[in-house]
């Protein structure tokens, strides 16, 4: 006796696996938008969570940061750090003003407790005079004898003639400080990671 198989049939592919023909168009829209939600909106939270906690990318406008920074120089601002330790005299920050309508970018010249003077442009923290190898350009002002708050900073720019800075609005509350200069990325040529 002949043996017989009998032919198969294919049974119906899953839904997910139809070809495309014959799936209806508002269940193709259904299925992209539900992708789309599933990859971007969880990617733009991350961004924004990172953005407004960790890490932020900012431009250099005006020219008071020179010659350590100069206009349109693109720099990463660490947000982490000085939610564990408080900033340090020499390191550039980022700070929010009152009155500003964008951050301004200084550097801590004299720490909370501390006294600051300057006579004839040359700056005394606790009564010693401050070695300042960054500042190319100084101006000749005067600035009385003041002892800092026990949360306050001095932040000054680093080319004092063409700067805003605790000369002109005083010291700095320490949670005005939004973090502090880590990277400068852009133009490439120009990169530098700044040293805590």
């Amino acid at each position: 006796m002949d043996s017989s198989v009998s032919p198969l049939t294919a049974a119906p592919p899953p839904d997910n696996e139809r070809p495309i023909e014959d799936v209806p168009p508002l269940e193709v829209v259904r299925g992209v938008a539900k992708e789309l939600l599933a990859i971007v909106v969880p990617a733009i939270v991350m961004a924004v969570l990172v953005n407004r906690f960790v890490a932020e990318t900012t431009v250099v406008f005006g020219e008071s940061m020179v010659p350590q920074l100069r206009p349109s120089q693109r720099l990463v601002v660490e947000k982490i750090s000085y939610r564990f330790r408080e900033p340090t005299r020499g390191q550039m920050v980022v700070i929010e003003v009152e009155g500003e309508s964008a951050n301004l970018i200084k550097r801590v010249i004299a720490e909370p407790g501390e006294t600051i003077e300057i006579v004839d442009g040359q700056v005394y923290v606790n009564e010693a005079e401050l070695p300042e190898p960054y500042v190319e350009f100084r101006s000749q002002e005067r600035v009385t004898r003041q002892t800092l708050k026990p949360t306050e900073y001095f932040v000054l720019g680093d080319n004092r003639p063409s700067s805003r800075d605790s000369r002109d609005f005083g010291p700095v509350a320490q949670e005005a400080i939004v973090g502090r200069a880590w990277l400068r990325y852009w133009p490439l040529p120009t990169w530098q990671h700044f040293a805590d």
